[in-house]
């Protein structure tokens, strides 16, 4: 498994490697919407999971609309506590 933590506002293709991608909704120079829209555009074949992490209610997000468009996987609300974000990665890897 590869760790990113290197924070490039997805100017550098790193996660092209990756099972799993987790990122806000909300970050300073690219939204999170816009950060998975650029994943989706090289993996077409939705090979990467992705988990959105938002501090806003989902009904705020229009998560049903975002999960069907963007093909996310996951959106957990914060504060998010690390045996949920534990459970949740093992389910999405898993699967």
């Amino acid at each position: 498994m590869n760790y990113i933590n290197k924070d490039d506002n997805g100017k550098n293709n790193l996660y092209a490697n990756c099972s799993l991608v987790i990122t806000d909704y909300k970050m300073p120079q690219m939204s999170g919407k816009a950060f998975i829209n650029k994943i989706r555009e090289k993996d077409t074949d939705y090979k990467i999971k992705i988990m959105l992490i938002s501090a806003f209610m989902k009904s705020d997000l229009n998560v049903n609309v975002m999960l069907k468009n963007l093909k996310i996987d996951k959106v957990i609300e914060k504060p998010i506590h690390l045996e949920t974000l534990k459970d949740e990665v093992n389910k999405l890897l898993l699967n």
